[in-house]
């Protein structure tokens, strides 16, 4: 019985539906069920309440000690506790020696290492029985935690060994982000009845971009309603735009209700009088089915230096089946390509729906973009998206403790850097670097 209660209100949860989660959680008798209320929490930006939360059933499960605990770093992150934060996830790391995905999480969410698990670290790598994977997350430690140049070797063995453990068919998937554009613009079946809608923002491009930045000043707007990384339009368009052999037919689409149907699962509980801002990058891919749908929807395309950002994507480990082409340098390459080449192709049909915003130009004059921004998506100016950073939401991304500080460039130029160790990447993409480390396009 609570496995079900816990099953429906998970759905619930996922798909905004805070009032009935919250009803469902309400007589909860296991801490797994506390446990969802806690997310419950964080996911309606009750951050207090849901540290709170934590921290009472440390006294009423204190067996599960750990496992409470390690829900609460980011939470003291999100709240502006960052010594706090730090401090008990660095503890939580000594504990949990064996737990290498979560000092791995510990170290991407901006936490100190704990150097005296390296030597744990490199057993693991050498390990003749250990799983790949885990050996990959290890490796990838070790290059978040060395400081010398031998991390690169670390972090291309990681990527390596990562890699090997995926199943992903590259050539298909760069093929079929070509070719999308084709199928569009189409005429839909409903045109008289678009404009009763209130059209969402989507933040598009790359991972790692620039897309949680983007998203957090929108966010910060009083007029729109931040959804995160929702996966609800890719949902949309295989129910929609796919055959039953998965090919692309638009024939018999019914727009309208796959319109009321994001609209449905999006907003949740939420009112509609806010504009929704839909920040899942991968939605670069469905530009056209997008603005099929909303045809007066504004796509923000979220650019940054092709190195900067492979770079960024490289050194990163996402969560399992998630952006599988990551952890090899040519295949980073053929998809970073891609993704511009497709979204060239959707600017030359629809430049009147999307405006490309450049990372570097965004941290170098935040208020000039910010405001040109706003003004695109015509939601008037408001000062407390400058103040993005001073919001107390929890970001489920790998930007998460970036996006708690005020707007920097230290990442500007990263990758041109360190292109003497990104030989397979800058080839692919057309850069060049000499032992001197001067680069140069090719």
């Amino acid at each position: 019985m609570n496995s079900d209660r816990l099953s429906i209100a998970r759905s619930l949860l996922e798909q905004r539906r805070f009032k009935a989660a919250t009803r469902k959680l309400k007589k909860r008798t296991s801490l797994s069920e506390e446990l969802l209320y806690s997310e419950l929490l964080v996911m309606q930006n009750k951050s207090q309440i849901a540290l709170n939360h934590l921290k009472s059933l440390l006294r009423l499960y204190p067996q599960a000690s750990t496992v409470i605990l390690k829900k609460q770093p980011t939470i003291l992150q999100a709240l502006g506790h960052v010594e706090a934060a730090n401090e008990l996830s660095c503890q939580l790391a000594r504990e949990n020696t064996n737990d290498i995905l979560g000092y791995l999480s510990h170290l991407q969410n901006g936490f100190d290492p704990v150097i005296e698990l390296n030597a744990s670290l490199e057993n693991t790598l050498k390990s003749n029985y250990e799983d790949p994977y885990v050996k990959g997350v290890a490796a990838y430690c070790l290059f978040n935690v060395k400081k010398d140049d031998s991390k690169y070797d670390y972090l291309h063995e990681g990527a390596k060994l990562i890699r090997s453990t995926i199943q992903y068919h590259h050539d298909a998937n760069i093929q079929n982000i070509r070719s999308i554009a084709n199928y569009f613009p189409v005429k839909t079946n409903d045109q008289d009845q678009i404009t009763q809608y209130r059209s969402p923002i989507f933040i598009v491009g790359m991972p790692r971009s620039g897309t949680t930045l983007l998203e957090q000043m929108l966010g910060s707007h009083s007029k729109t309603l931040a959804v995160g990384e929702s996966v609800n339009m890719g949902r949309i368009f295989a129910k929609h735009g796919l055959d039953s052999k998965g090919n692309i037919n638009l024939s018999e689409t019914d727009f309208a209700k796959a319109r009321t149907e994001y609209l449905t699962l999006t907003y949740g509980e939420d009112s509609n009088k806010r504009t929704i801002v839909d920040k899942m990058p991968n939605n670069f891919i469905y530009v056209g089915f997008i603005l099929s749908l909303f045809p007066n929807a504004k796509v923000i395309y979220s650019g940054r230096d092709p190195i900067d950002n492979c770079f960024s994507i490289y050194r990163a480990v996402f969560q399992k089946n998630r952006h599988k082409y990551s952890y090899n340098q040519t295949e980073l390459a053929d998809y970073q390509i891609s993704c511009k080449y497709l979204m060239d192709m959707w600017i030359r049909k629809y430049p009147n729906n999307i405006l490309n915003v450049k990372y570097e130009c965004l941290v170098k004059d935040t208020e000039k973009e910010l405001r040109k921004l706003v003004g695109f998506c015509e939601l008037g100016w408001e000062e407390v998206c400058l103040d993005f950073h001073k919001n107390k939401n929890v970001v489920h991304t790998l930007s998460a403790h970036q996006v708690k500080k005020p707007v920097h460039s230290s990442s500007v130029g990263a990758g041109i850097r360190l292109l003497p160790y990104l030989s397979e990447l800058a080839e692919r993409l057309g850069v060049e670097a000499n032992k001197t480390g001067i680069v140069r396009q090719t």
